[in-house]
């Protein structure tokens, strides 16, 4: 068999780690800076600790003992070999300024002094963040994304469809109707969705919805709740499949809103939001995510049902 060269740039496990580093710092918001290490001299091992997860830093010791320790200048810092060595100096001071907001509350510790040499960082381009005792090149990141105000992914909006009934209704009785017919919603149950996946049950008046049980996002919808009860049909007499009584589900759906990551993750049972001018009078009636008719709420009795502006339109 022959083999050909790709004609893409060739990535290294260390190229894979690196980028999987500054991928993890850009999704909490810290900015890092590219450079190389310098080839010789002790490094410092720091552990960064925070709500945001740890990372473990290194900083040449000619860069920081100099800053932090300008009584003791003029010592071979570069020769360093422990960290009891340096333990008896260390500042009150924090030991690393690393000014971006996210590290401002971090617990910053010494780790180890690796002598020079033995650093895991290599004397290539690496990531690092700026500090006032100079790079603090990035050796391990165990970051966590928060969703705060500074993410921009709350502000992200998504299409939920606030359904009030599924129907399973005949293809015969489906091509039947006729605008003013009245569908009755047997079983009203109210759920608010994102494709298929449930977010919440509600109530709603004319203008408002009031939420009351927000769903575990990663749930399934496997058990089908707000779904008709499907009837049995008795089994045919005559060979074959009578396509006409082929029950079509058809879904009820109160309207569509735009609504923010951040306000889904912040929904707690009772929280009511508008609904838009006469949403009632705009149902859609729904096969397959695609809209077949329109149609209004009306009482029937003791029952609500939907009746519809349109005949359906099965494409």
């Amino acid at each position: 068999m022959s083999t050909c060269a790709w004609p893409f740039p060739a990535l290294s496990a260390d190229d894979v780690a690196q980028a999987q580093v500054v991928a993890q710092c850009a999704r909490v918001g810290l900015a890092v800076d590219w450079g190389v290490p310098p080839s010789h001299g002790a490094m410092l091992r720091f552990d960064v600790r925070g709500p945001f997860g740890t990372l473990q830093l290194v900083v040449s010791a000619d860069s920081w003992c100099p800053r932090m320790l300008p009584s003791l200048s003029g010592l071979a810092w570069s020769e360093l070999v422990d960290r009891e060595t340096l333990a008896c100096w260390l500042p009150d001071s924090r030991l690393l300024d690393i000014r971006q907001v996210l590290l401002d509350d971090a617990l910053v510790e010494l780790r180890e002094v690796v002598p020079t040499g033995l650093s895991a960082v290599s004397r290539e381009l690496r990531p690092f963040l700026a500090s006032a005792q100079g790079p603090a090149w990035i050796e391990r990141a165990e970051l966590v994304p928060q969703l705060g105000a500074r993410d921009p992914i709350v502000n992200l909006s998504l299409p939920v469809d606030l359904e009030v009934a599924r129907l399973h209704v005949p293809m015969q009785r489906l091509r039947s109707l006729a605008p003013g017919s009245v569908l009755l919603l047997a079983q009203f149950q109210p759920v608010a969705r994102i494709g298929a996946q449930r977010l919440y049950t509600f109530d709603f008046t004319l203008e408002t919805v009031s939420v009351n049980t927000p769903f575990d996002f990663v749930e399934d919808d496997a058990d089908g709740v707000g779904l008709d009860p499907m009837p049995v049909a008795p089994a045919p007499s005559a060979p074959g499949l009578d396509v006409a009584r082929l029950p079509v589900t058809v879904e009820v759906v109160l309207c569509q809103l735009q609504q923010r990551v951040g306000d889904l993750g912040a929904l707690q049972p009772g929280t009511v939001f508008n609904l838009p001018v006469d949403t009632w009078t705009q149902l859609q009636l729904r096969v397959n995510g695609q809209v077949i008719a329109r149609g209004e709420l009306v009482q029937v009795g003791d029952q609500l049902g939907v009746q519809l502006h349109q005949a359906p339109v099965l494409t």
